[in-house]
């Protein structure tokens, strides 16, 4: 099995510890409720949120995802005082589940851990500080719901996305009328083809190959 997201360094440190499979649309606050634990996904997606509760709504943050950036999933994350964050697995997921205190023990001579969790925090908040900034600036919402749905199809391989409006509206942040209107622009620009449920990026071979072999595509 092809191991992503994480390395033979980890899989060394933790040799001791199992693997938890989750499937995909699972939540995995609902299994994983403690909250002294820090994960690294072995394989599948996952989709970061926070609650809007004023909305009703997940809107995502940033994915986890093979070839990804390596990050830790922190399940202080999952509730605080400010934020109720959710971490949904988008296809059959395993992560290695590690208690904080022995990640920190570690890490004392540990750099390449100290390093990693980290970056982990500063891409965290980076990323709520891109969503906070994209609700209070004037912004272009086609644009942005066009690089969406092409980061989509750079995670899963896949230009075919199997993706609702309303999981799209939730995502980022919009309402439905805006984002059906979004995407019948889109499709009346050739730029994308509904089917169904499912909403197809009608590039060429070559482009989809570009876009695919793109190390730095960003969310």
């Amino acid at each position: 099995m092809k191991v992503s997201n994480i390395d033979s360094e980890m899989l060394r440190l933790f040799k001791d510890k199992a693997f938890s499979s989750y499937e995909r649309g699972e939540e995995i606050l609902i299994r994983e409720n403690n909250q002294n634990l820090i994960g690294i996904l072995k394989r599948g997606i996952l989709k970061i949120c926070f609650y809007n509760e004023k909305k009703d709504t997940d809107v995502v943050l940033y994915h986890l995802y093979p070839e990804g950036i390596k990050l830790l999933i922190n399940t202080l994350y999952f509730k605080t005082t400010a934020y109720e964050y959710r971490y949904i697995a988008l296809e059959n997921s395993e992560i290695l589940w590690i208690p904080i205190e022995e990640y920190e023990h570690k890490a004392i001579e540990n750099t390449y851990l100290i390093n990693l969790k980290q970056d982990s925090y500063n891409y965290h908040h980076k990323q709520l500080i891109k969503k906070t900034k994209e609700a209070v600036y004037i912004k272009d919402n086609k644009e942005i719901l066009y690089k969406y749905l092409k980061f989509k199809m750079y995670i899963t391989k896949n230009n075919s996305i199997d993706i609702s409006i309303k999981e799209l509206a939730s995502d980022l942040n919009l309402s439905l009328p805006i984002v059906g209107k979004l995407i019948k622009e889109l499709s009346n620009e050739e730029k994308i083809k509904r089917i169904g449920r499912r909403i197809v990026i009608t590039q060429s071979n070559n482009a989809f190959c570009k876009l695919l072999s793109n190390q730095n595509f960003e969310e």
